[in-house]
């Protein structure tokens, strides 16, 4: 048995609302939602999972520990969901009777008949009293507050399928104050201790360092970002836990301005520990001091994952980390696993000397002010040993600066071992006609991507013809494991030259239409991304009747969100899979969000959606509410 849910009584409804006159009618109830196994319930006010929003389940287990209800919805799947957001049913209501000198009111065991005639009389008292017309008496059985939870109360993770709706909102808050002068209370829960300093106002520092100092094997990772201090005395704590601690791997405290003295501190830990292995730290106010830190990596063998992005590193600074990476090879140090420079646009000019460092598996130079003039260095440091590179958001690379790139990649001779680069991010680079050939001529000569990104790339139907050429047909060197196009002109005929180039194609915002779409269920593909494509809303008439079993096979994943379909096409989609499950037979997961379908009770689109998910035996997820 969980808690009950309070009816509170609200001070000033606004006037003419509907939850206004909700709880106008709230006012004068005095009772308790009585919950228990079994209760149905209605989801409602999820964020993360809306199109779970309007389904009837029923409770399971209250869990106190999370504050959660367990709730079993009609396809089998169990939930955990908080009290608010969980609407009741069929409801119980316990009237009240006051107890204690103070006139503490509490529940009373009521008979059925006794809870029936006290809610019509308190609807039909409170309808007289001028509460809208169209808010039926039964209203006045529906909870109109969920009970505060203290923070503290509610776990970070859920071991079920909700987890990801741990952070979704609560109902909306009632018209004025609600709870105040509630004349309930939720059952005593039970105490549970609140250590560590935060509930003292102090900094969490002090309580991760004991715990660092004794090894405790619990902590293994430490996060001190913003809200949580990072000052110069917390600075000193944790290093000294650090210093000899053998078992935390992590420590992310970036978002923190940092002093020299701290800087050094930082330092000298780095040169002592050999656990940590991801280090984030400071903010965009880093700048030079970062050199200080770097003469600490300089001397460290154990960091595999540098996370530098937005810190103001300068040149000098940038020049510093390259001798570190350096020096820490010399002593045997692995690879750098990742290295996150992005949004350093001073660093930028430091890449001569970086090139000459041990490359990272996985680089990211995102917004860093590169050029013509930086390509060529940055392909040599790729060509040393990167893996996954990440280039988005810089517009002056343009084709040319793509060309040099790849010259430097590349190795001269025909015989040399290829480049390890299997993951390449150009989005927003202007990489043009002109790029694009240049990507694909490299393609040509063995360079071993498996995944290409090329959103806002300024692409031409004419352009993705040389991608094409290089990765398909008897001379092609086989499909890419993702092709991203997003936002790009390339249209129906680009998109067909694309069909066959990758197993998760993305020709998002790329102008599709019905030849594209039916060219694309001809290949073997796992996942498309057909996002914002109104051409497919305009001719649902002409794609929807012609899909058959000979097309989208392989298909697991589709996102057709915003694609104008509206409510008839939606439906149309929906029914055409329900009536054919040899249509896409190994969908799973099926986007038709923003798409203006009817979500009301009344269209019968939820039922038709559950229709669908239980023909395909459970399998297909399908997220379809415009919210």
């Amino acid at each position: 048995q969980g808690p009950n849910l309070p009816l509170a009584r609200a001070r000033a409804p606004v006037a003419g609302s509907r939850w206004g006159a909700m709880m106008k009618l709230g006012a004068q109830l005095k009772g308790v939602v009585r919950m228990g196994e079994g209760t149905k319930v209605q989801v409602q006010g999820l964020e993360k999972s809306p199109e779970l929003n309007g389904m009837i389940g029923s409770c399971l287990k209250f869990d106190p520990s999370k504050m959660r209800w367990g709730v079993l919805l009609p396809s089998g799947k169990q939930v955990a969901l908080k009290m608010n957001n969980l609407r009741p049913v069929d409801v119980e209501i316990a009237p009240a009777v006051a107890v204690g000198a103070d006139r503490t009111p509490a529940p009373a065991v009521p008979t059925a008949a006794m809870a029936a005639a006290s809610i019509a009389a308190l609807a039909q008292e409170a309808l007289a009293e001028g509460s809208p017309a169209d808010l039926a008496p039964a209203a006045a059985a529906e909870p109109l507050a969920a009970p505060t939870v203290p923070d503290e109360a509610i776990a970070s993770a859920d071991p079920t399928p909700a987890e990801s709706m741990a952070g979704d909102a609560a109902a909306p808050a009632a018209d004025g104050p609600v709870g105040e002068e509630s004349n309930f209370e939720l059952p005593p829960q039970p105490d549970r201790p609140k250590t560590g300093r935060w509930f003292e106002g102090e900094s969490a520092s002090a309580g991760f360092a004991d715990q660092l100092r004794a090894n405790d094997p619990d902590l293994v990772t430490l996060c001190l970002v913003p809200p949580k201090k990072f000052d110069p005395p917390d600075v000193l704590e944790i290093c000294d836990g650090l210093e000899h601690n053998t078992v935390c791997y992590e420590l992310l405290a970036s978002g923190h301005p940092l002093s020299d003295d701290s800087c050094r501190r930082l330092a000298q830990m780095l040169r002592t520990n050999k656990t940590l292995r991801t280090l984030s730290l400071g903010d965009s106010s880093l700048g030079d001091q970062a050199s200080l830190l770097f003469e600490g990596l300089a001397e460290n063998t154990s960091i595999t994952s540098l996370d530098v992005e937005h810190k103001g590193l300068t040149v000098d600074a940038g020049k510093k980390l390259a001798k570190a990476l350096i020096a820490r090879k010399s002593l045997g140090a692995p690879q750098m696993e990742t290295l996150r420079l992005s949004r350093n646009a001073k660093c930028s000019e430091a890449l001569a000397e970086l090139a000459g460092a041990p490359a990272p598996r996985e680089l990211l130079l995102c917004e860093g002010g590169l050029d013509e003039k930086h390509a060529a260095h940055v392909g040599r440091w790729a060509s040393a040993g990167v893996e996954d590179l990440d280039l988005r958001g810089n517009p002056r690379l343009g084709a040319d600066g793509v060309e040099a790139f790849l010259a430097a990649l590349l190795p001269a001779s025909s015989s040399a071992a290829p480049p390890s680069l299997r993951r390449l991010r150009l989005d927003g680079c202007t990489v043009g006609d002109d790029g694009v050939e240049a990507l694909a001529e490299a393609l040509k000569r063995g360079l071993p991507l498996r995944e290409l990104f090329l959103e806002s790339c300024e692409l031409t139907a004419a352009s993705v013809e040389f991608l094409a050429g290089a990765l398909s047909g008897a001379r092609g060197r086989g499909r890419l494991a993702k092709l991203g196009v997003r936002m790009s002109t390339i249209g129906d005929d680009g998109i067909i030259a694309l069909a066959g180039c990758a197993e998760h194609l993305d020709v998002s915002a790329a102008d599709l239409g019905p030849r594209g779409f039916e060219a694309l269920g001809r290949e073997p593909l796992i996942a498309v991304e057909l996002f914002n494509s109104p051409r497919m809303g305009m001719s649902v008439d002409e794609w929807i009747p012609a899909l058959s079993s000979s097309s989208w096979q392989q298909l697991t994943q589709m996102d057709m969100s915003c694609c104008a379909l509206g409510n008839e096409g939606f439906k149309k989609f929906c029914n055409k899979l329900l009536e054919c499950p040899d249509v896409m037979p190994k969908l799973e997961s099926l986007c038709l969000g923003g798409n203006d379908a009817d979500d009301s009770e009344e269209s019968g689109n939820q039922l038709l959606v559950e229709r669908l998910c239980a023909a395909r035996e459970g399998r297909l997820r399908l997220i379809w509410r415009n919210g």
